[in-house]
C-alpha cells in the first residue's frame, strides 16, 4: 500500500478532530444548528493552522444528504465526495494561480446555476488576498447579491490586503496559532495509533519548532521518523533541526551571572561550532531568560524540562538581573546584522552581559544612584580619604563631614602606610584597597564583625550572595594582605551586617550632603521671595540635583 504523509492521513474529517479552534468550531456548530447561515464566510490565520479544513468539514455539513447538520454523517455520497474531492458541487482553487479578472469571471460564470447533486454550491477559495484588484471587483458583484443556492468559503493567510468592501460582507474568524504543547500532545495520540516508538521530549522541540503549525509538526514529524530509523528520539531530532540545546544556554546564563567569562565564553564557542545561524542561539537565549523572569516573579514555569536549573539561577540572580540580560540580548540581536559577521555579533552579545550582568546598585558606584537632579552636584571623592571623612565637590562650599562618629585621622593606604590588625578600621581599609570590579563591590558591602587569631570575619548580605565568589573573595584576601602588617584569612559570612558597610556609609553621607544642598537652594533669598510673594512653600522632596558634565 502507497505510504501516506502523516498530514494528510491525520487531516481532520469533523469538527470533533479538530485541535486548537475551539472558539471558531463553536460558532460554525452553533450557526448549523439553529440554521443561521450566511452566504459567504472568511477564515483568516497563519498557516498549517486549519483553515481550508474548516472550509471543507463546513461544506460536508452543509451539503450531507442527511440534511443541514453540525454533524455530517461523512458516509453519504456527498460527504465522500467533498473528502475525496470528486463533487462536482465543490469548487475549490487557490486564488494564488487564478489571479487576472478572466480567470475569476470565468470561475464565477457558473454562480447563477443551481448545483447538480447537492444542497448548495459551495465555493472554498484559498489564499484569497492574492486576487487582483479587477478579480476582487468581479467577486464583489456576486457577494452583494449572491443566490441562495451559493456559499463562499473564502481563506486567507493576510487579510489585510483583501478589500474593506470584501470584508464587510463576509463572517470572519480569525483562527489562532496552535500551541506547542496542544501540537505536542496531538502528535503523541497520531505514533501511539501508528505504533511508532517516541519520546515526549522529542514531540516538545517539535511543537516548538512547527510554530504554531500543525501542518508544519505533522511534516517534520514524518521527517523525525525516517531520520530515527522509525523512531522519534531527542537528540536525533535536535540533530535534524540543528536546534540549540537548552541545557547549554542556561549553563552560559549560569556562568554569566557567577562571572566565569572564560566557560562562558568556551561553551559559546561550542554552540557556534555546531549551529551557524547566530539568531536561533539569540532566540533561544530570550526565550530562556523570560522563563526564569517568569518563574522568578510569578512562580509560574512554562519550561519543566529544565525547572530545576532555573530554580538554581534565580538562586543567584536577582529579578534586575535577569531583566537586564534579556534587555542586552534583545538589543544585541538588533545589532547582529550590521556586526562583520554574525558570530562576532553573537559573541559581543556574551561579552556585554559579562559587562553589564551585576544588579544596578551593585554594577555602579552606589553613590550614583542619589536621586536625580537639575542643580549642580558631583560625586563625593572619596579616594584618597581613610577615616570616615568624605569630601564633596557640591556648589555649596562647605565642607561635608560624617558628624559625630569620627574617628582620629589615620595614614592613608594609598601612602602605604600598613595598619594593624588590633586598630582595623574596616572602612578606610576597604575604601583604600587596590581592587576593581566585583572584588571592590565585595569588599565595599562587608561590615567587620570580629578579628581572631588573624582571621578577619566579615558579614555580607544575603542579597549580595553573588559577589561571594573564589575569585572575588582571594583577590580581597590578596589585597587585604598588602594594605595590614600581618598575613591573614578572611571568612565572609552571608547574614544581615550588624554594622553599617562602607558602601552605605558612603550613601549616607552623600544624601546628607544633597539634603544640605537642597536646603541651602531653599534659603536663597530669590527663593524665599518666591514663597511670600506666591504664598507657596517649596518641599525639599521636589528639588532634584543635576551632576555637572
Amino acid at each position: 500500500m502507497e505510504y501516506q504523509a502523516l498530514a494528510r492521513k491525520w487531516r481532520p474529517h469533523t469538527f470533533d478532530e479538530l485541535i486548537g479552534q475551539d472558539f471558531i468550531v463553536r460558532a460554525i456548530r452553533s450557526s448549523l444548528k439553529n440554521n443561521r447561515l450566511h452566504h459567504a464566510y472568511l477564515f483568516s490565520g497563519t498557516r498549517g493552522v486549519g483553515k481550508t479544513t474548516i472550509a471543507r468539514i463546513f461544506a460536508k455539513s452543509l451539503n450531507c444528504d442527511k440534511g443541514v447538520s453540525e454533524v455530517a454523517c461523512g458516509k453519504c455520497p456527498s460527504c465522500i465526495g467533498i473528502d475525496n474531492g470528486s463533487s462536482v458541487d465543490l469548487i475549490e482553487v487557490d486564488a494564488a494561480s487564478r489571479r487576472t479578472v478572466e480567470q475569476t469571471a470565468s470561475l464565477l460564470d457558473n454562480v447563477a446555476y443551481k448545483p447538480a447533486s447537492s444542497r448548495f454550491k459551495i465555493y472554498i477559495i484559498d489564499e484569497v488576498h492574492m486576487f487582483s484588484k479587477h478579480s476582487f471587483n468581479a467577486l464583489l458583484k456576486t457577494l452583494e447579491e449572491p443566490p441562495p443556492h451559493i456559499k463562499f468559503l473564502l481563506a486567507t493567510t493576510d487579510p489585510r490586503k483583501l478589500p474593506i468592501t470584501i470584508l464587510s460582507r463576509c463572517l470572519q474568524f480569525n483562527l489562532k496559532s496552535i500551541g506547542g504543547s496542544v501540537i505536542s500532545t496531538h502528535m503523541a495520540k497520531i505514533l501511539k495509533k501508528e505504533q511508532i516508538e517516541f519520546e515526549e521530549d522529542a514531540l516538545d522541540i517539535i511543537g516548538k519548532a512547527a510554530d504554531g503549525s500543525v501542518r508544519d509538526a505533522l511534516s517534520l514529524l514524518d521527517q523525525s521518523i525516517s531520520f530515527g530509523n522509525g523512531a522519534v528520539k531527542k537528540e536525533q531530532v535536535i540533530d535534524m533541526l540543528g536546534i540549540v540545546s537548552s541545557d547549554m544556554i542556561l549553563n552560559i546564563i549560569e556562568l554569566v551571572i557567577k562571572n566565569d567569562a572564560n566557560q562562558a565564553y568556551e561553551i559559546l564557542e561550542n554552540i557556534n561550532q555546531q549551529h551557524s545561524d547566530a539568531i536561533v542561539i539569540v532566540d533561544e537565549l530570550l526565550e530562556l531568560l523570560y522563563a526564569i523572569s517568569l518563574y522568578q516573579t510569578t512562580k509560574i514555569i512554562n519550561n519543566k524540562q529544565h525547572l530545576e536549573q532555573i530554580q538554581n539561577i534565580i538562586k543567584i540572580a536577582t529579578p534586575a538581573q535577569i531583566q537586564l540580560l534579556y534587555q542586552i540580548v534583545l538589543q544585541g540581536k538588533q545589532d547582529i546584522k550590521f556586526a562583520p559577521d554574525e558570530s562576532y555579533g553573537l559573541q559581543m552579545i556574551l561579552l556585554r552581559m559579562l559587562a553589564f550582568a551585576p544588579t544596578p546598585t551593585l554594577a555602579n558606584p552606589v553613590i550614583n544612584n542619589a536621586p536625580p537632579a537639575t542643580t549642580s552636584a558631583p560625586i563625593p571623592n572619596v579616594n584618597n580619604n581613610t577615616n570616615n571623612q568624605i569630601t564633596t565637590n557640591h556648589q555649596p562650599p562647605q565642607q561635608i563631614t560624617q558628624p559625630q562618629t569620627q574617628q582620629p585621622t589615620q595614614p592613608s593606604l594609598t601612602e602605604k602606610p600598613k595598619q594593624d590588625l588590633k586598630n582595623l578600621n574596616w572602612n578606610a581599609l576597604s575604601s583604600g584597597l587596590n581592587l576593581s570590579g566585583f572584588a571592590k563591590q565585595l569588599a565595599v558591602n562587608c561590615s567587620l564583625s570580629s578579628v581572631e587569631n588573624n582571621t578577619i570575619k566579615l558579614q555580607l548580605s544575603p542579597d549580595n550572595n553573588f559577589l561571594l565568589t573564589d575569585n572575588n573573595c582571594d583577590k580581597l584576601e590578596q589585597a587585604i594582605n598588602m594594605a595590614i602588617t600581618e598575613d591573614i584569612k578572611i571568612k565572609i559570612d552571608l547574614m544581615q551586617p550588624v554594622q553599617i558597610t562602607p558602601q552605605a556609609k558612603e550613601e549616607q553621607i552623600q544624601n546628607q550632603a544633597d539634603s544640605k544642598q537642597k536646603q541651602d537652594f531653599i534659603n536663597q533669598p530669590v527663593v524665599q521671595n518666591i514663597q511670600q510673594e506666591f504664598g507657596i512653600k517649596v518641599d525639599e522632596n521636589s528639588v532634584t540635583l543635576e551632576k555637572p558634565n
